[in-house]
């Protein structure tokens, strides 16, 4: 298995994630719920370009990403592994045995996000295979 996604488009500070409920809690923003779903139409459309079938055993996955500097790196994974799941790429998130995080920080246009995403078999492969 090797599964290649990409996006382009806006990105979502994590400051605009979670709003006050009427019930006193924490929800999730539109601003977080747009973000995921443009990450989840565009993988979606990876998934039927490239003919994938739902993944049901456990996967690596390296993220290659260029983000403005609002943008913690670790904060960025929720929304890529849940777009990814959503797609029906994968069928849960806890297949998810190794994540790898490359970030460069240099890009135009502040508001935008670059991400490429490359998911593959844990057991036939380990980022340290694939970094050889």
């Amino acid at each position: 298995m090797n599964i290649e996604l990409r996006y382009s488009g806006p990105a979502c500070s994590v400051n605009n994630w979670l709003i006050p409920s009427y019930r006193g809690g924490l929800t999730l923003s539109s601003a977080y719920a747009k973000f995921k779903d443009d990450l989840c139409v565009v993988f979606s459309g990876d998934r039927v370009r490239q003919k994938i079938d739902i993944v049901t055993t456990p996967v690596d996955i390296t993220i290659y990403c260029r983000l403005p500097k609002k943008i913690d790196s670790d904060n960025i994974l929720k929304p890529i592994i849940d777009a990814v799941e959503h797609a029906q790429i994968i069928k849960n998130d806890n297949l998810v045995q190794d994540i790898f995080l490359l970030r460069d920080q240099r890009l135009a246009n502040p508001g935008y996000c670059d991400i490429f995403v490359h998911i593959f078999d844990a057991k036939k492969n380990n980022i340290y295979t694939v970094l050889g």
